[in-house]
């Protein structure tokens, strides 16, 4: 009896202990007619005609008219899981992703009111209109027998995520691969830095701080790098000896102007500015 009793208390725990649709989150109503569930079709509409064959002349856009940066007034992030099998196609806003994979991520998302729509197989299954928060990462769950819930709202980290993270598209073309004055030396990749400026903040003092970015030999940096290691020690002066340092691998060295501030005092400042001046 002792083996069976065990193996019931576990089958009990397991199931106690699992995700059950339905328990977590705000449920967001399905606002699609009941005669269109399961009725409507997904189709291609874009600005110019639904299933219109593009004229690619149109579209080659002069590069003096490229939009590099299209800064949205807003910024959110919408993340979605559907545990149900099937090939599912979201339409957020103007933004769409279809896939069997069950996660659906939607970055560069307008802030407030935007209309979600889920199809399955190409047919409508639910639709509503999700708040997305400034700076913030909505994450639900749909259920084809359940509905959509929305688990939980998190703040975006505007460090690495949010506008600011269009860096990573402009840099390369700011800084290069490489080192312009020595091309055997490579500018630290941005998933590296982000590991290498962790393990940086953690130092509790400058001098173990500049000890740590001195022994990282040739390796060069973007001047938006610069200007974060800079700005996390705690001493001007500091600042301006590690400023003439790196300011010798900085790959984007026109860009440099940017890294002056971090300083809070004029004087430390014009100190590196005369150190750049006269190189």
């Amino acid at each position: 009896m002792k083996p069976i009793s065990l193996f019931v208390a576990l089958l009990l725990s397991s199931v106690v202990g699992a995700q059950e649709a339905g328990t977590i989150g705000k449920l967001l109503r399905n606002e699609a007619r009941a005669s269109d569930i399961n009725s409507v079709r997904i189709q291609v509409d874009v600005q110019g005609g639904r299933n219109k064959r593009p004229d690619l002349r149109q579209y080659r856009t002069a590069p003096d008219q490229y939009q590099w940066n299209r800064t949205p007034y807003s910024y959110s992030e919408v993340f979605l899981r559907i545990p149900d099998r099937g090939y599912f196609t979201v339409i957020l806003g103007d933004q769409q992703i279809s896939g069997a994979t069950g996660k659906f991520r939607f970055f560069d998302v307008p802030s407030g009111a935007v209309p979600m729509s889920i199809y399955l197989d190409g047919f409508l299954v639910y639709r509503t209109t999700l708040m997305a928060e400034q700076n913030s990462r909505s994450v639900l769950d749909y259920f084809v027998q359940y509905g959509l819930y929305e688990l939980a709202v998190y703040p975006v980290d505007r460090q690495w995520y949010g506008g600011d993270w269009n860096e990573i598209w402009n840099n390369p073309y700011q800084a290069g691969c490489h080192l312009a004055g020595d091309p055997r030396i490579p500018v630290m990749p941005e998933e590296v830095f982000v590991n290498f400026y962790k393990a940086y903040k953690r130092l509790r003092f400058d001098n173990e701080r500049m000890a740590f970015v001195k022994q990282q030999k040739q390796t060069s940096y973007t001047s938006a790098q610069i200007g974060m290691l800079l700005q996390a020690l705690d001493f001007e002066s500091n600042k301006v000896e590690m400023g003439k340092q790196l300011y010798e691998v900085c790959a984007d060295k026109g860009n440099f102007f940017n890294v002056y501030s971090v300083f809070t005092f004029d004087n430390y400042k014009e100190q590196l500015m005369e150190y750049v001046t006269n190189k």
